[in-house]
């Protein structure tokens, strides 16, 4: 039956099916709503989504660079304590050779007796 031999009440019926109801369509979300107050409200739940998940990457980043310059500047500190150990061994090698040298000097030599628990000493140690 053509819409045109309807009466008004009949038309109206048929154009109020959902079918021809006017749909709203996000491009963010790329769907379709049946009202705009329903497309307006999924937009703003995904942009603020959007949001948390962007500010929980930033503080994960923050973390992690905190904890890298942590890191680093923990292996400074420590690299510059093994440089102060290494000159302060270097100055009492440095001593230990100038006190034998002269004692050489004024006595002709220098007996070393080693008396060690130690099963990996090695006299070589001394060289």
């Amino acid at each position: 039956m053509p819409v045109s031999s309807l009466d008004l009440t009949q038309r109206q019926n048929i154009f109020e099916r959902e079918e021809f109801q006017m749909k709203y369509f996000s491009e963010l979300l790329n769907r379709v709503y049946n009202s705009e107050a329903e497309c307006i409200e999924a937009e703003e739940k995904h942009k603020k989504a959007l949001a948390e998940a962007e500010e929980k990457r930033q503080k994960a980043l923050a973390e992690a660079k905190t904890k890298k310059e942590a890191l680093a500047n923990e292996r400074a500190e420590r690299a510059k304590k093994i440089e102060e150990l290494y000159k302060a061994a270097a100055a009492a090698e440095r001593e230990y050779k100038t006190a034998l040298n002269d004692f050489i000097k004024d006595y002709g030599s220098f007996h070393a007796t080693f008396k060690t628990t130690d099963p990996f000493f090695s006299i070589l140690d001394w060289f």
